[in-house]
C-alpha cells in the first residue's frame, strides 16, 4: 500500500468499516507499543474494529491485566478472525511478516509503522 495521510488513512478505514470488520493486528510477542497503538486504534475506529495479535509479552500483558480492554490473543497456527472483514491494519510492523500468522488473502491491508525502513 502507498503512503496516505491522515485523511486518506481516515477515508480508507471507513470504506473498510462499511464492507465488515477492521482487524487492527499487533506484531507478534506484543509489547506496550504495539498492544498499545492496536487497542487505541481499534477503540477509535469503534465497533466494528478488534484489536488482536499472536502473543502478548509478559509487562504488556501485567499492564492490561488492571486495564478495562480487550485484546484478543490469537494462535498462530489457527488464528480465528471475523467472517467478514473490511480490512486489516497491521501497526508497529514494517510488513505482515511481523505478526505471526498468514493473513487472509484479498483483504484490503493497511500497514502502520513509526520505525524507520531500516529499523
Amino acid at each position: 500500500m502507498a503512503d496516505l495521510d491522515l485523511s486518506e488513512l481516515s477515508d480508507w478505514i471507513s470504506k473498510a468499516s462499511d464492507n465488515g470488520a477492521v482487524v487492527v493486528v499487533t506484531h507478534r510477542n506484543g509489547d506496550m507499543d504495539t498492544i498499545g497503538s492496536g487497542l487505541v486504534l481499534a477503540q477509535t475506529i469503534g465497533p466494528s474494529a478488534r484489536a488482536c495479535g499472536v502473543h502478548i509479552g509478559t509487562l504488556a500483558k501485567r499492564i492490561m491485566k488492571g486495564a478495562d480492554v480487550i485484546f484478543h490473543s490469537l494462535d498462530s497456527k489457527r488464528p480465528i478472525l471475523p467472517r467478514n472483514i473490511g480490512g486489516i491494519i497491521v501497526v508497529d510492523s514494517a510488513s505482515p511478516g511481523q505478526i505471526g500468522f498468514d493473513l487472509p488473502d484479498s483483504t484490503p491491508l493497511c500497514i502502520i509503522d513509526h520505525h524507520g525502513a531500516a529499523s
